[in-house]
């Protein structure tokens, strides 16, 4: 209990560790508030990623962060011009548990419209960015 010290979390519990690697959920408490951290990485196989974002459920609170790379596209203005926004079912398992939960994507709503990729990789030795 307490304030503490300021910018220092009152109590941090590990709460998962996904021994595949692909979710740790830790949860803290800062300034008298519980609050989930999800640090995830989603399998870019559509049937996969479905269920991981719906195993997930048990441990989301409103009071969560989800970071990570979930391998999903979020919106149309999240893919790059060489590609095509599809069905995911993914996504919509994701979008499902982000509506029950009441949790938003912040970059998008502080960022609308704006397109900016984060994947890079290197083609014949050229870093490329999508």
């Amino acid at each position: 209990g307490g304030c503490g010290k300021s910018g220092v979390f009152d109590s941090v519990t590990l709460r998962v560790a996904d021994p595949a690697g692909r979710k740790l959920i830790v949860e803290f408490e800062w300034a008298r508030k519980k609050v989930r951290l999800f640090n995830l990485y989603a399998s870019n196989v559509e049937k996969e990623r479905r269920i991981f974002f719906r195993s997930l459920r048990p441990f989301v609170t409103e009071d969560s962060l989800l970071v990570g790379d979930l391998n999903t596209v979020l919106s149309p203005a999240d893919v790059s011009v060489r590609n095509v926004f599809k069905t995911d079912f993914g996504r919509q398992e994701l979008f499902s548990v982000m509506m029950d939960y009441n949790l938003v994507d912040v970059w998008r709503l502080l960022n609308p419209g704006k397109r900016v990729f984060s994947r890079r990789q290197m083609v014949m030795g050229v870093l490329k960015w999508r």
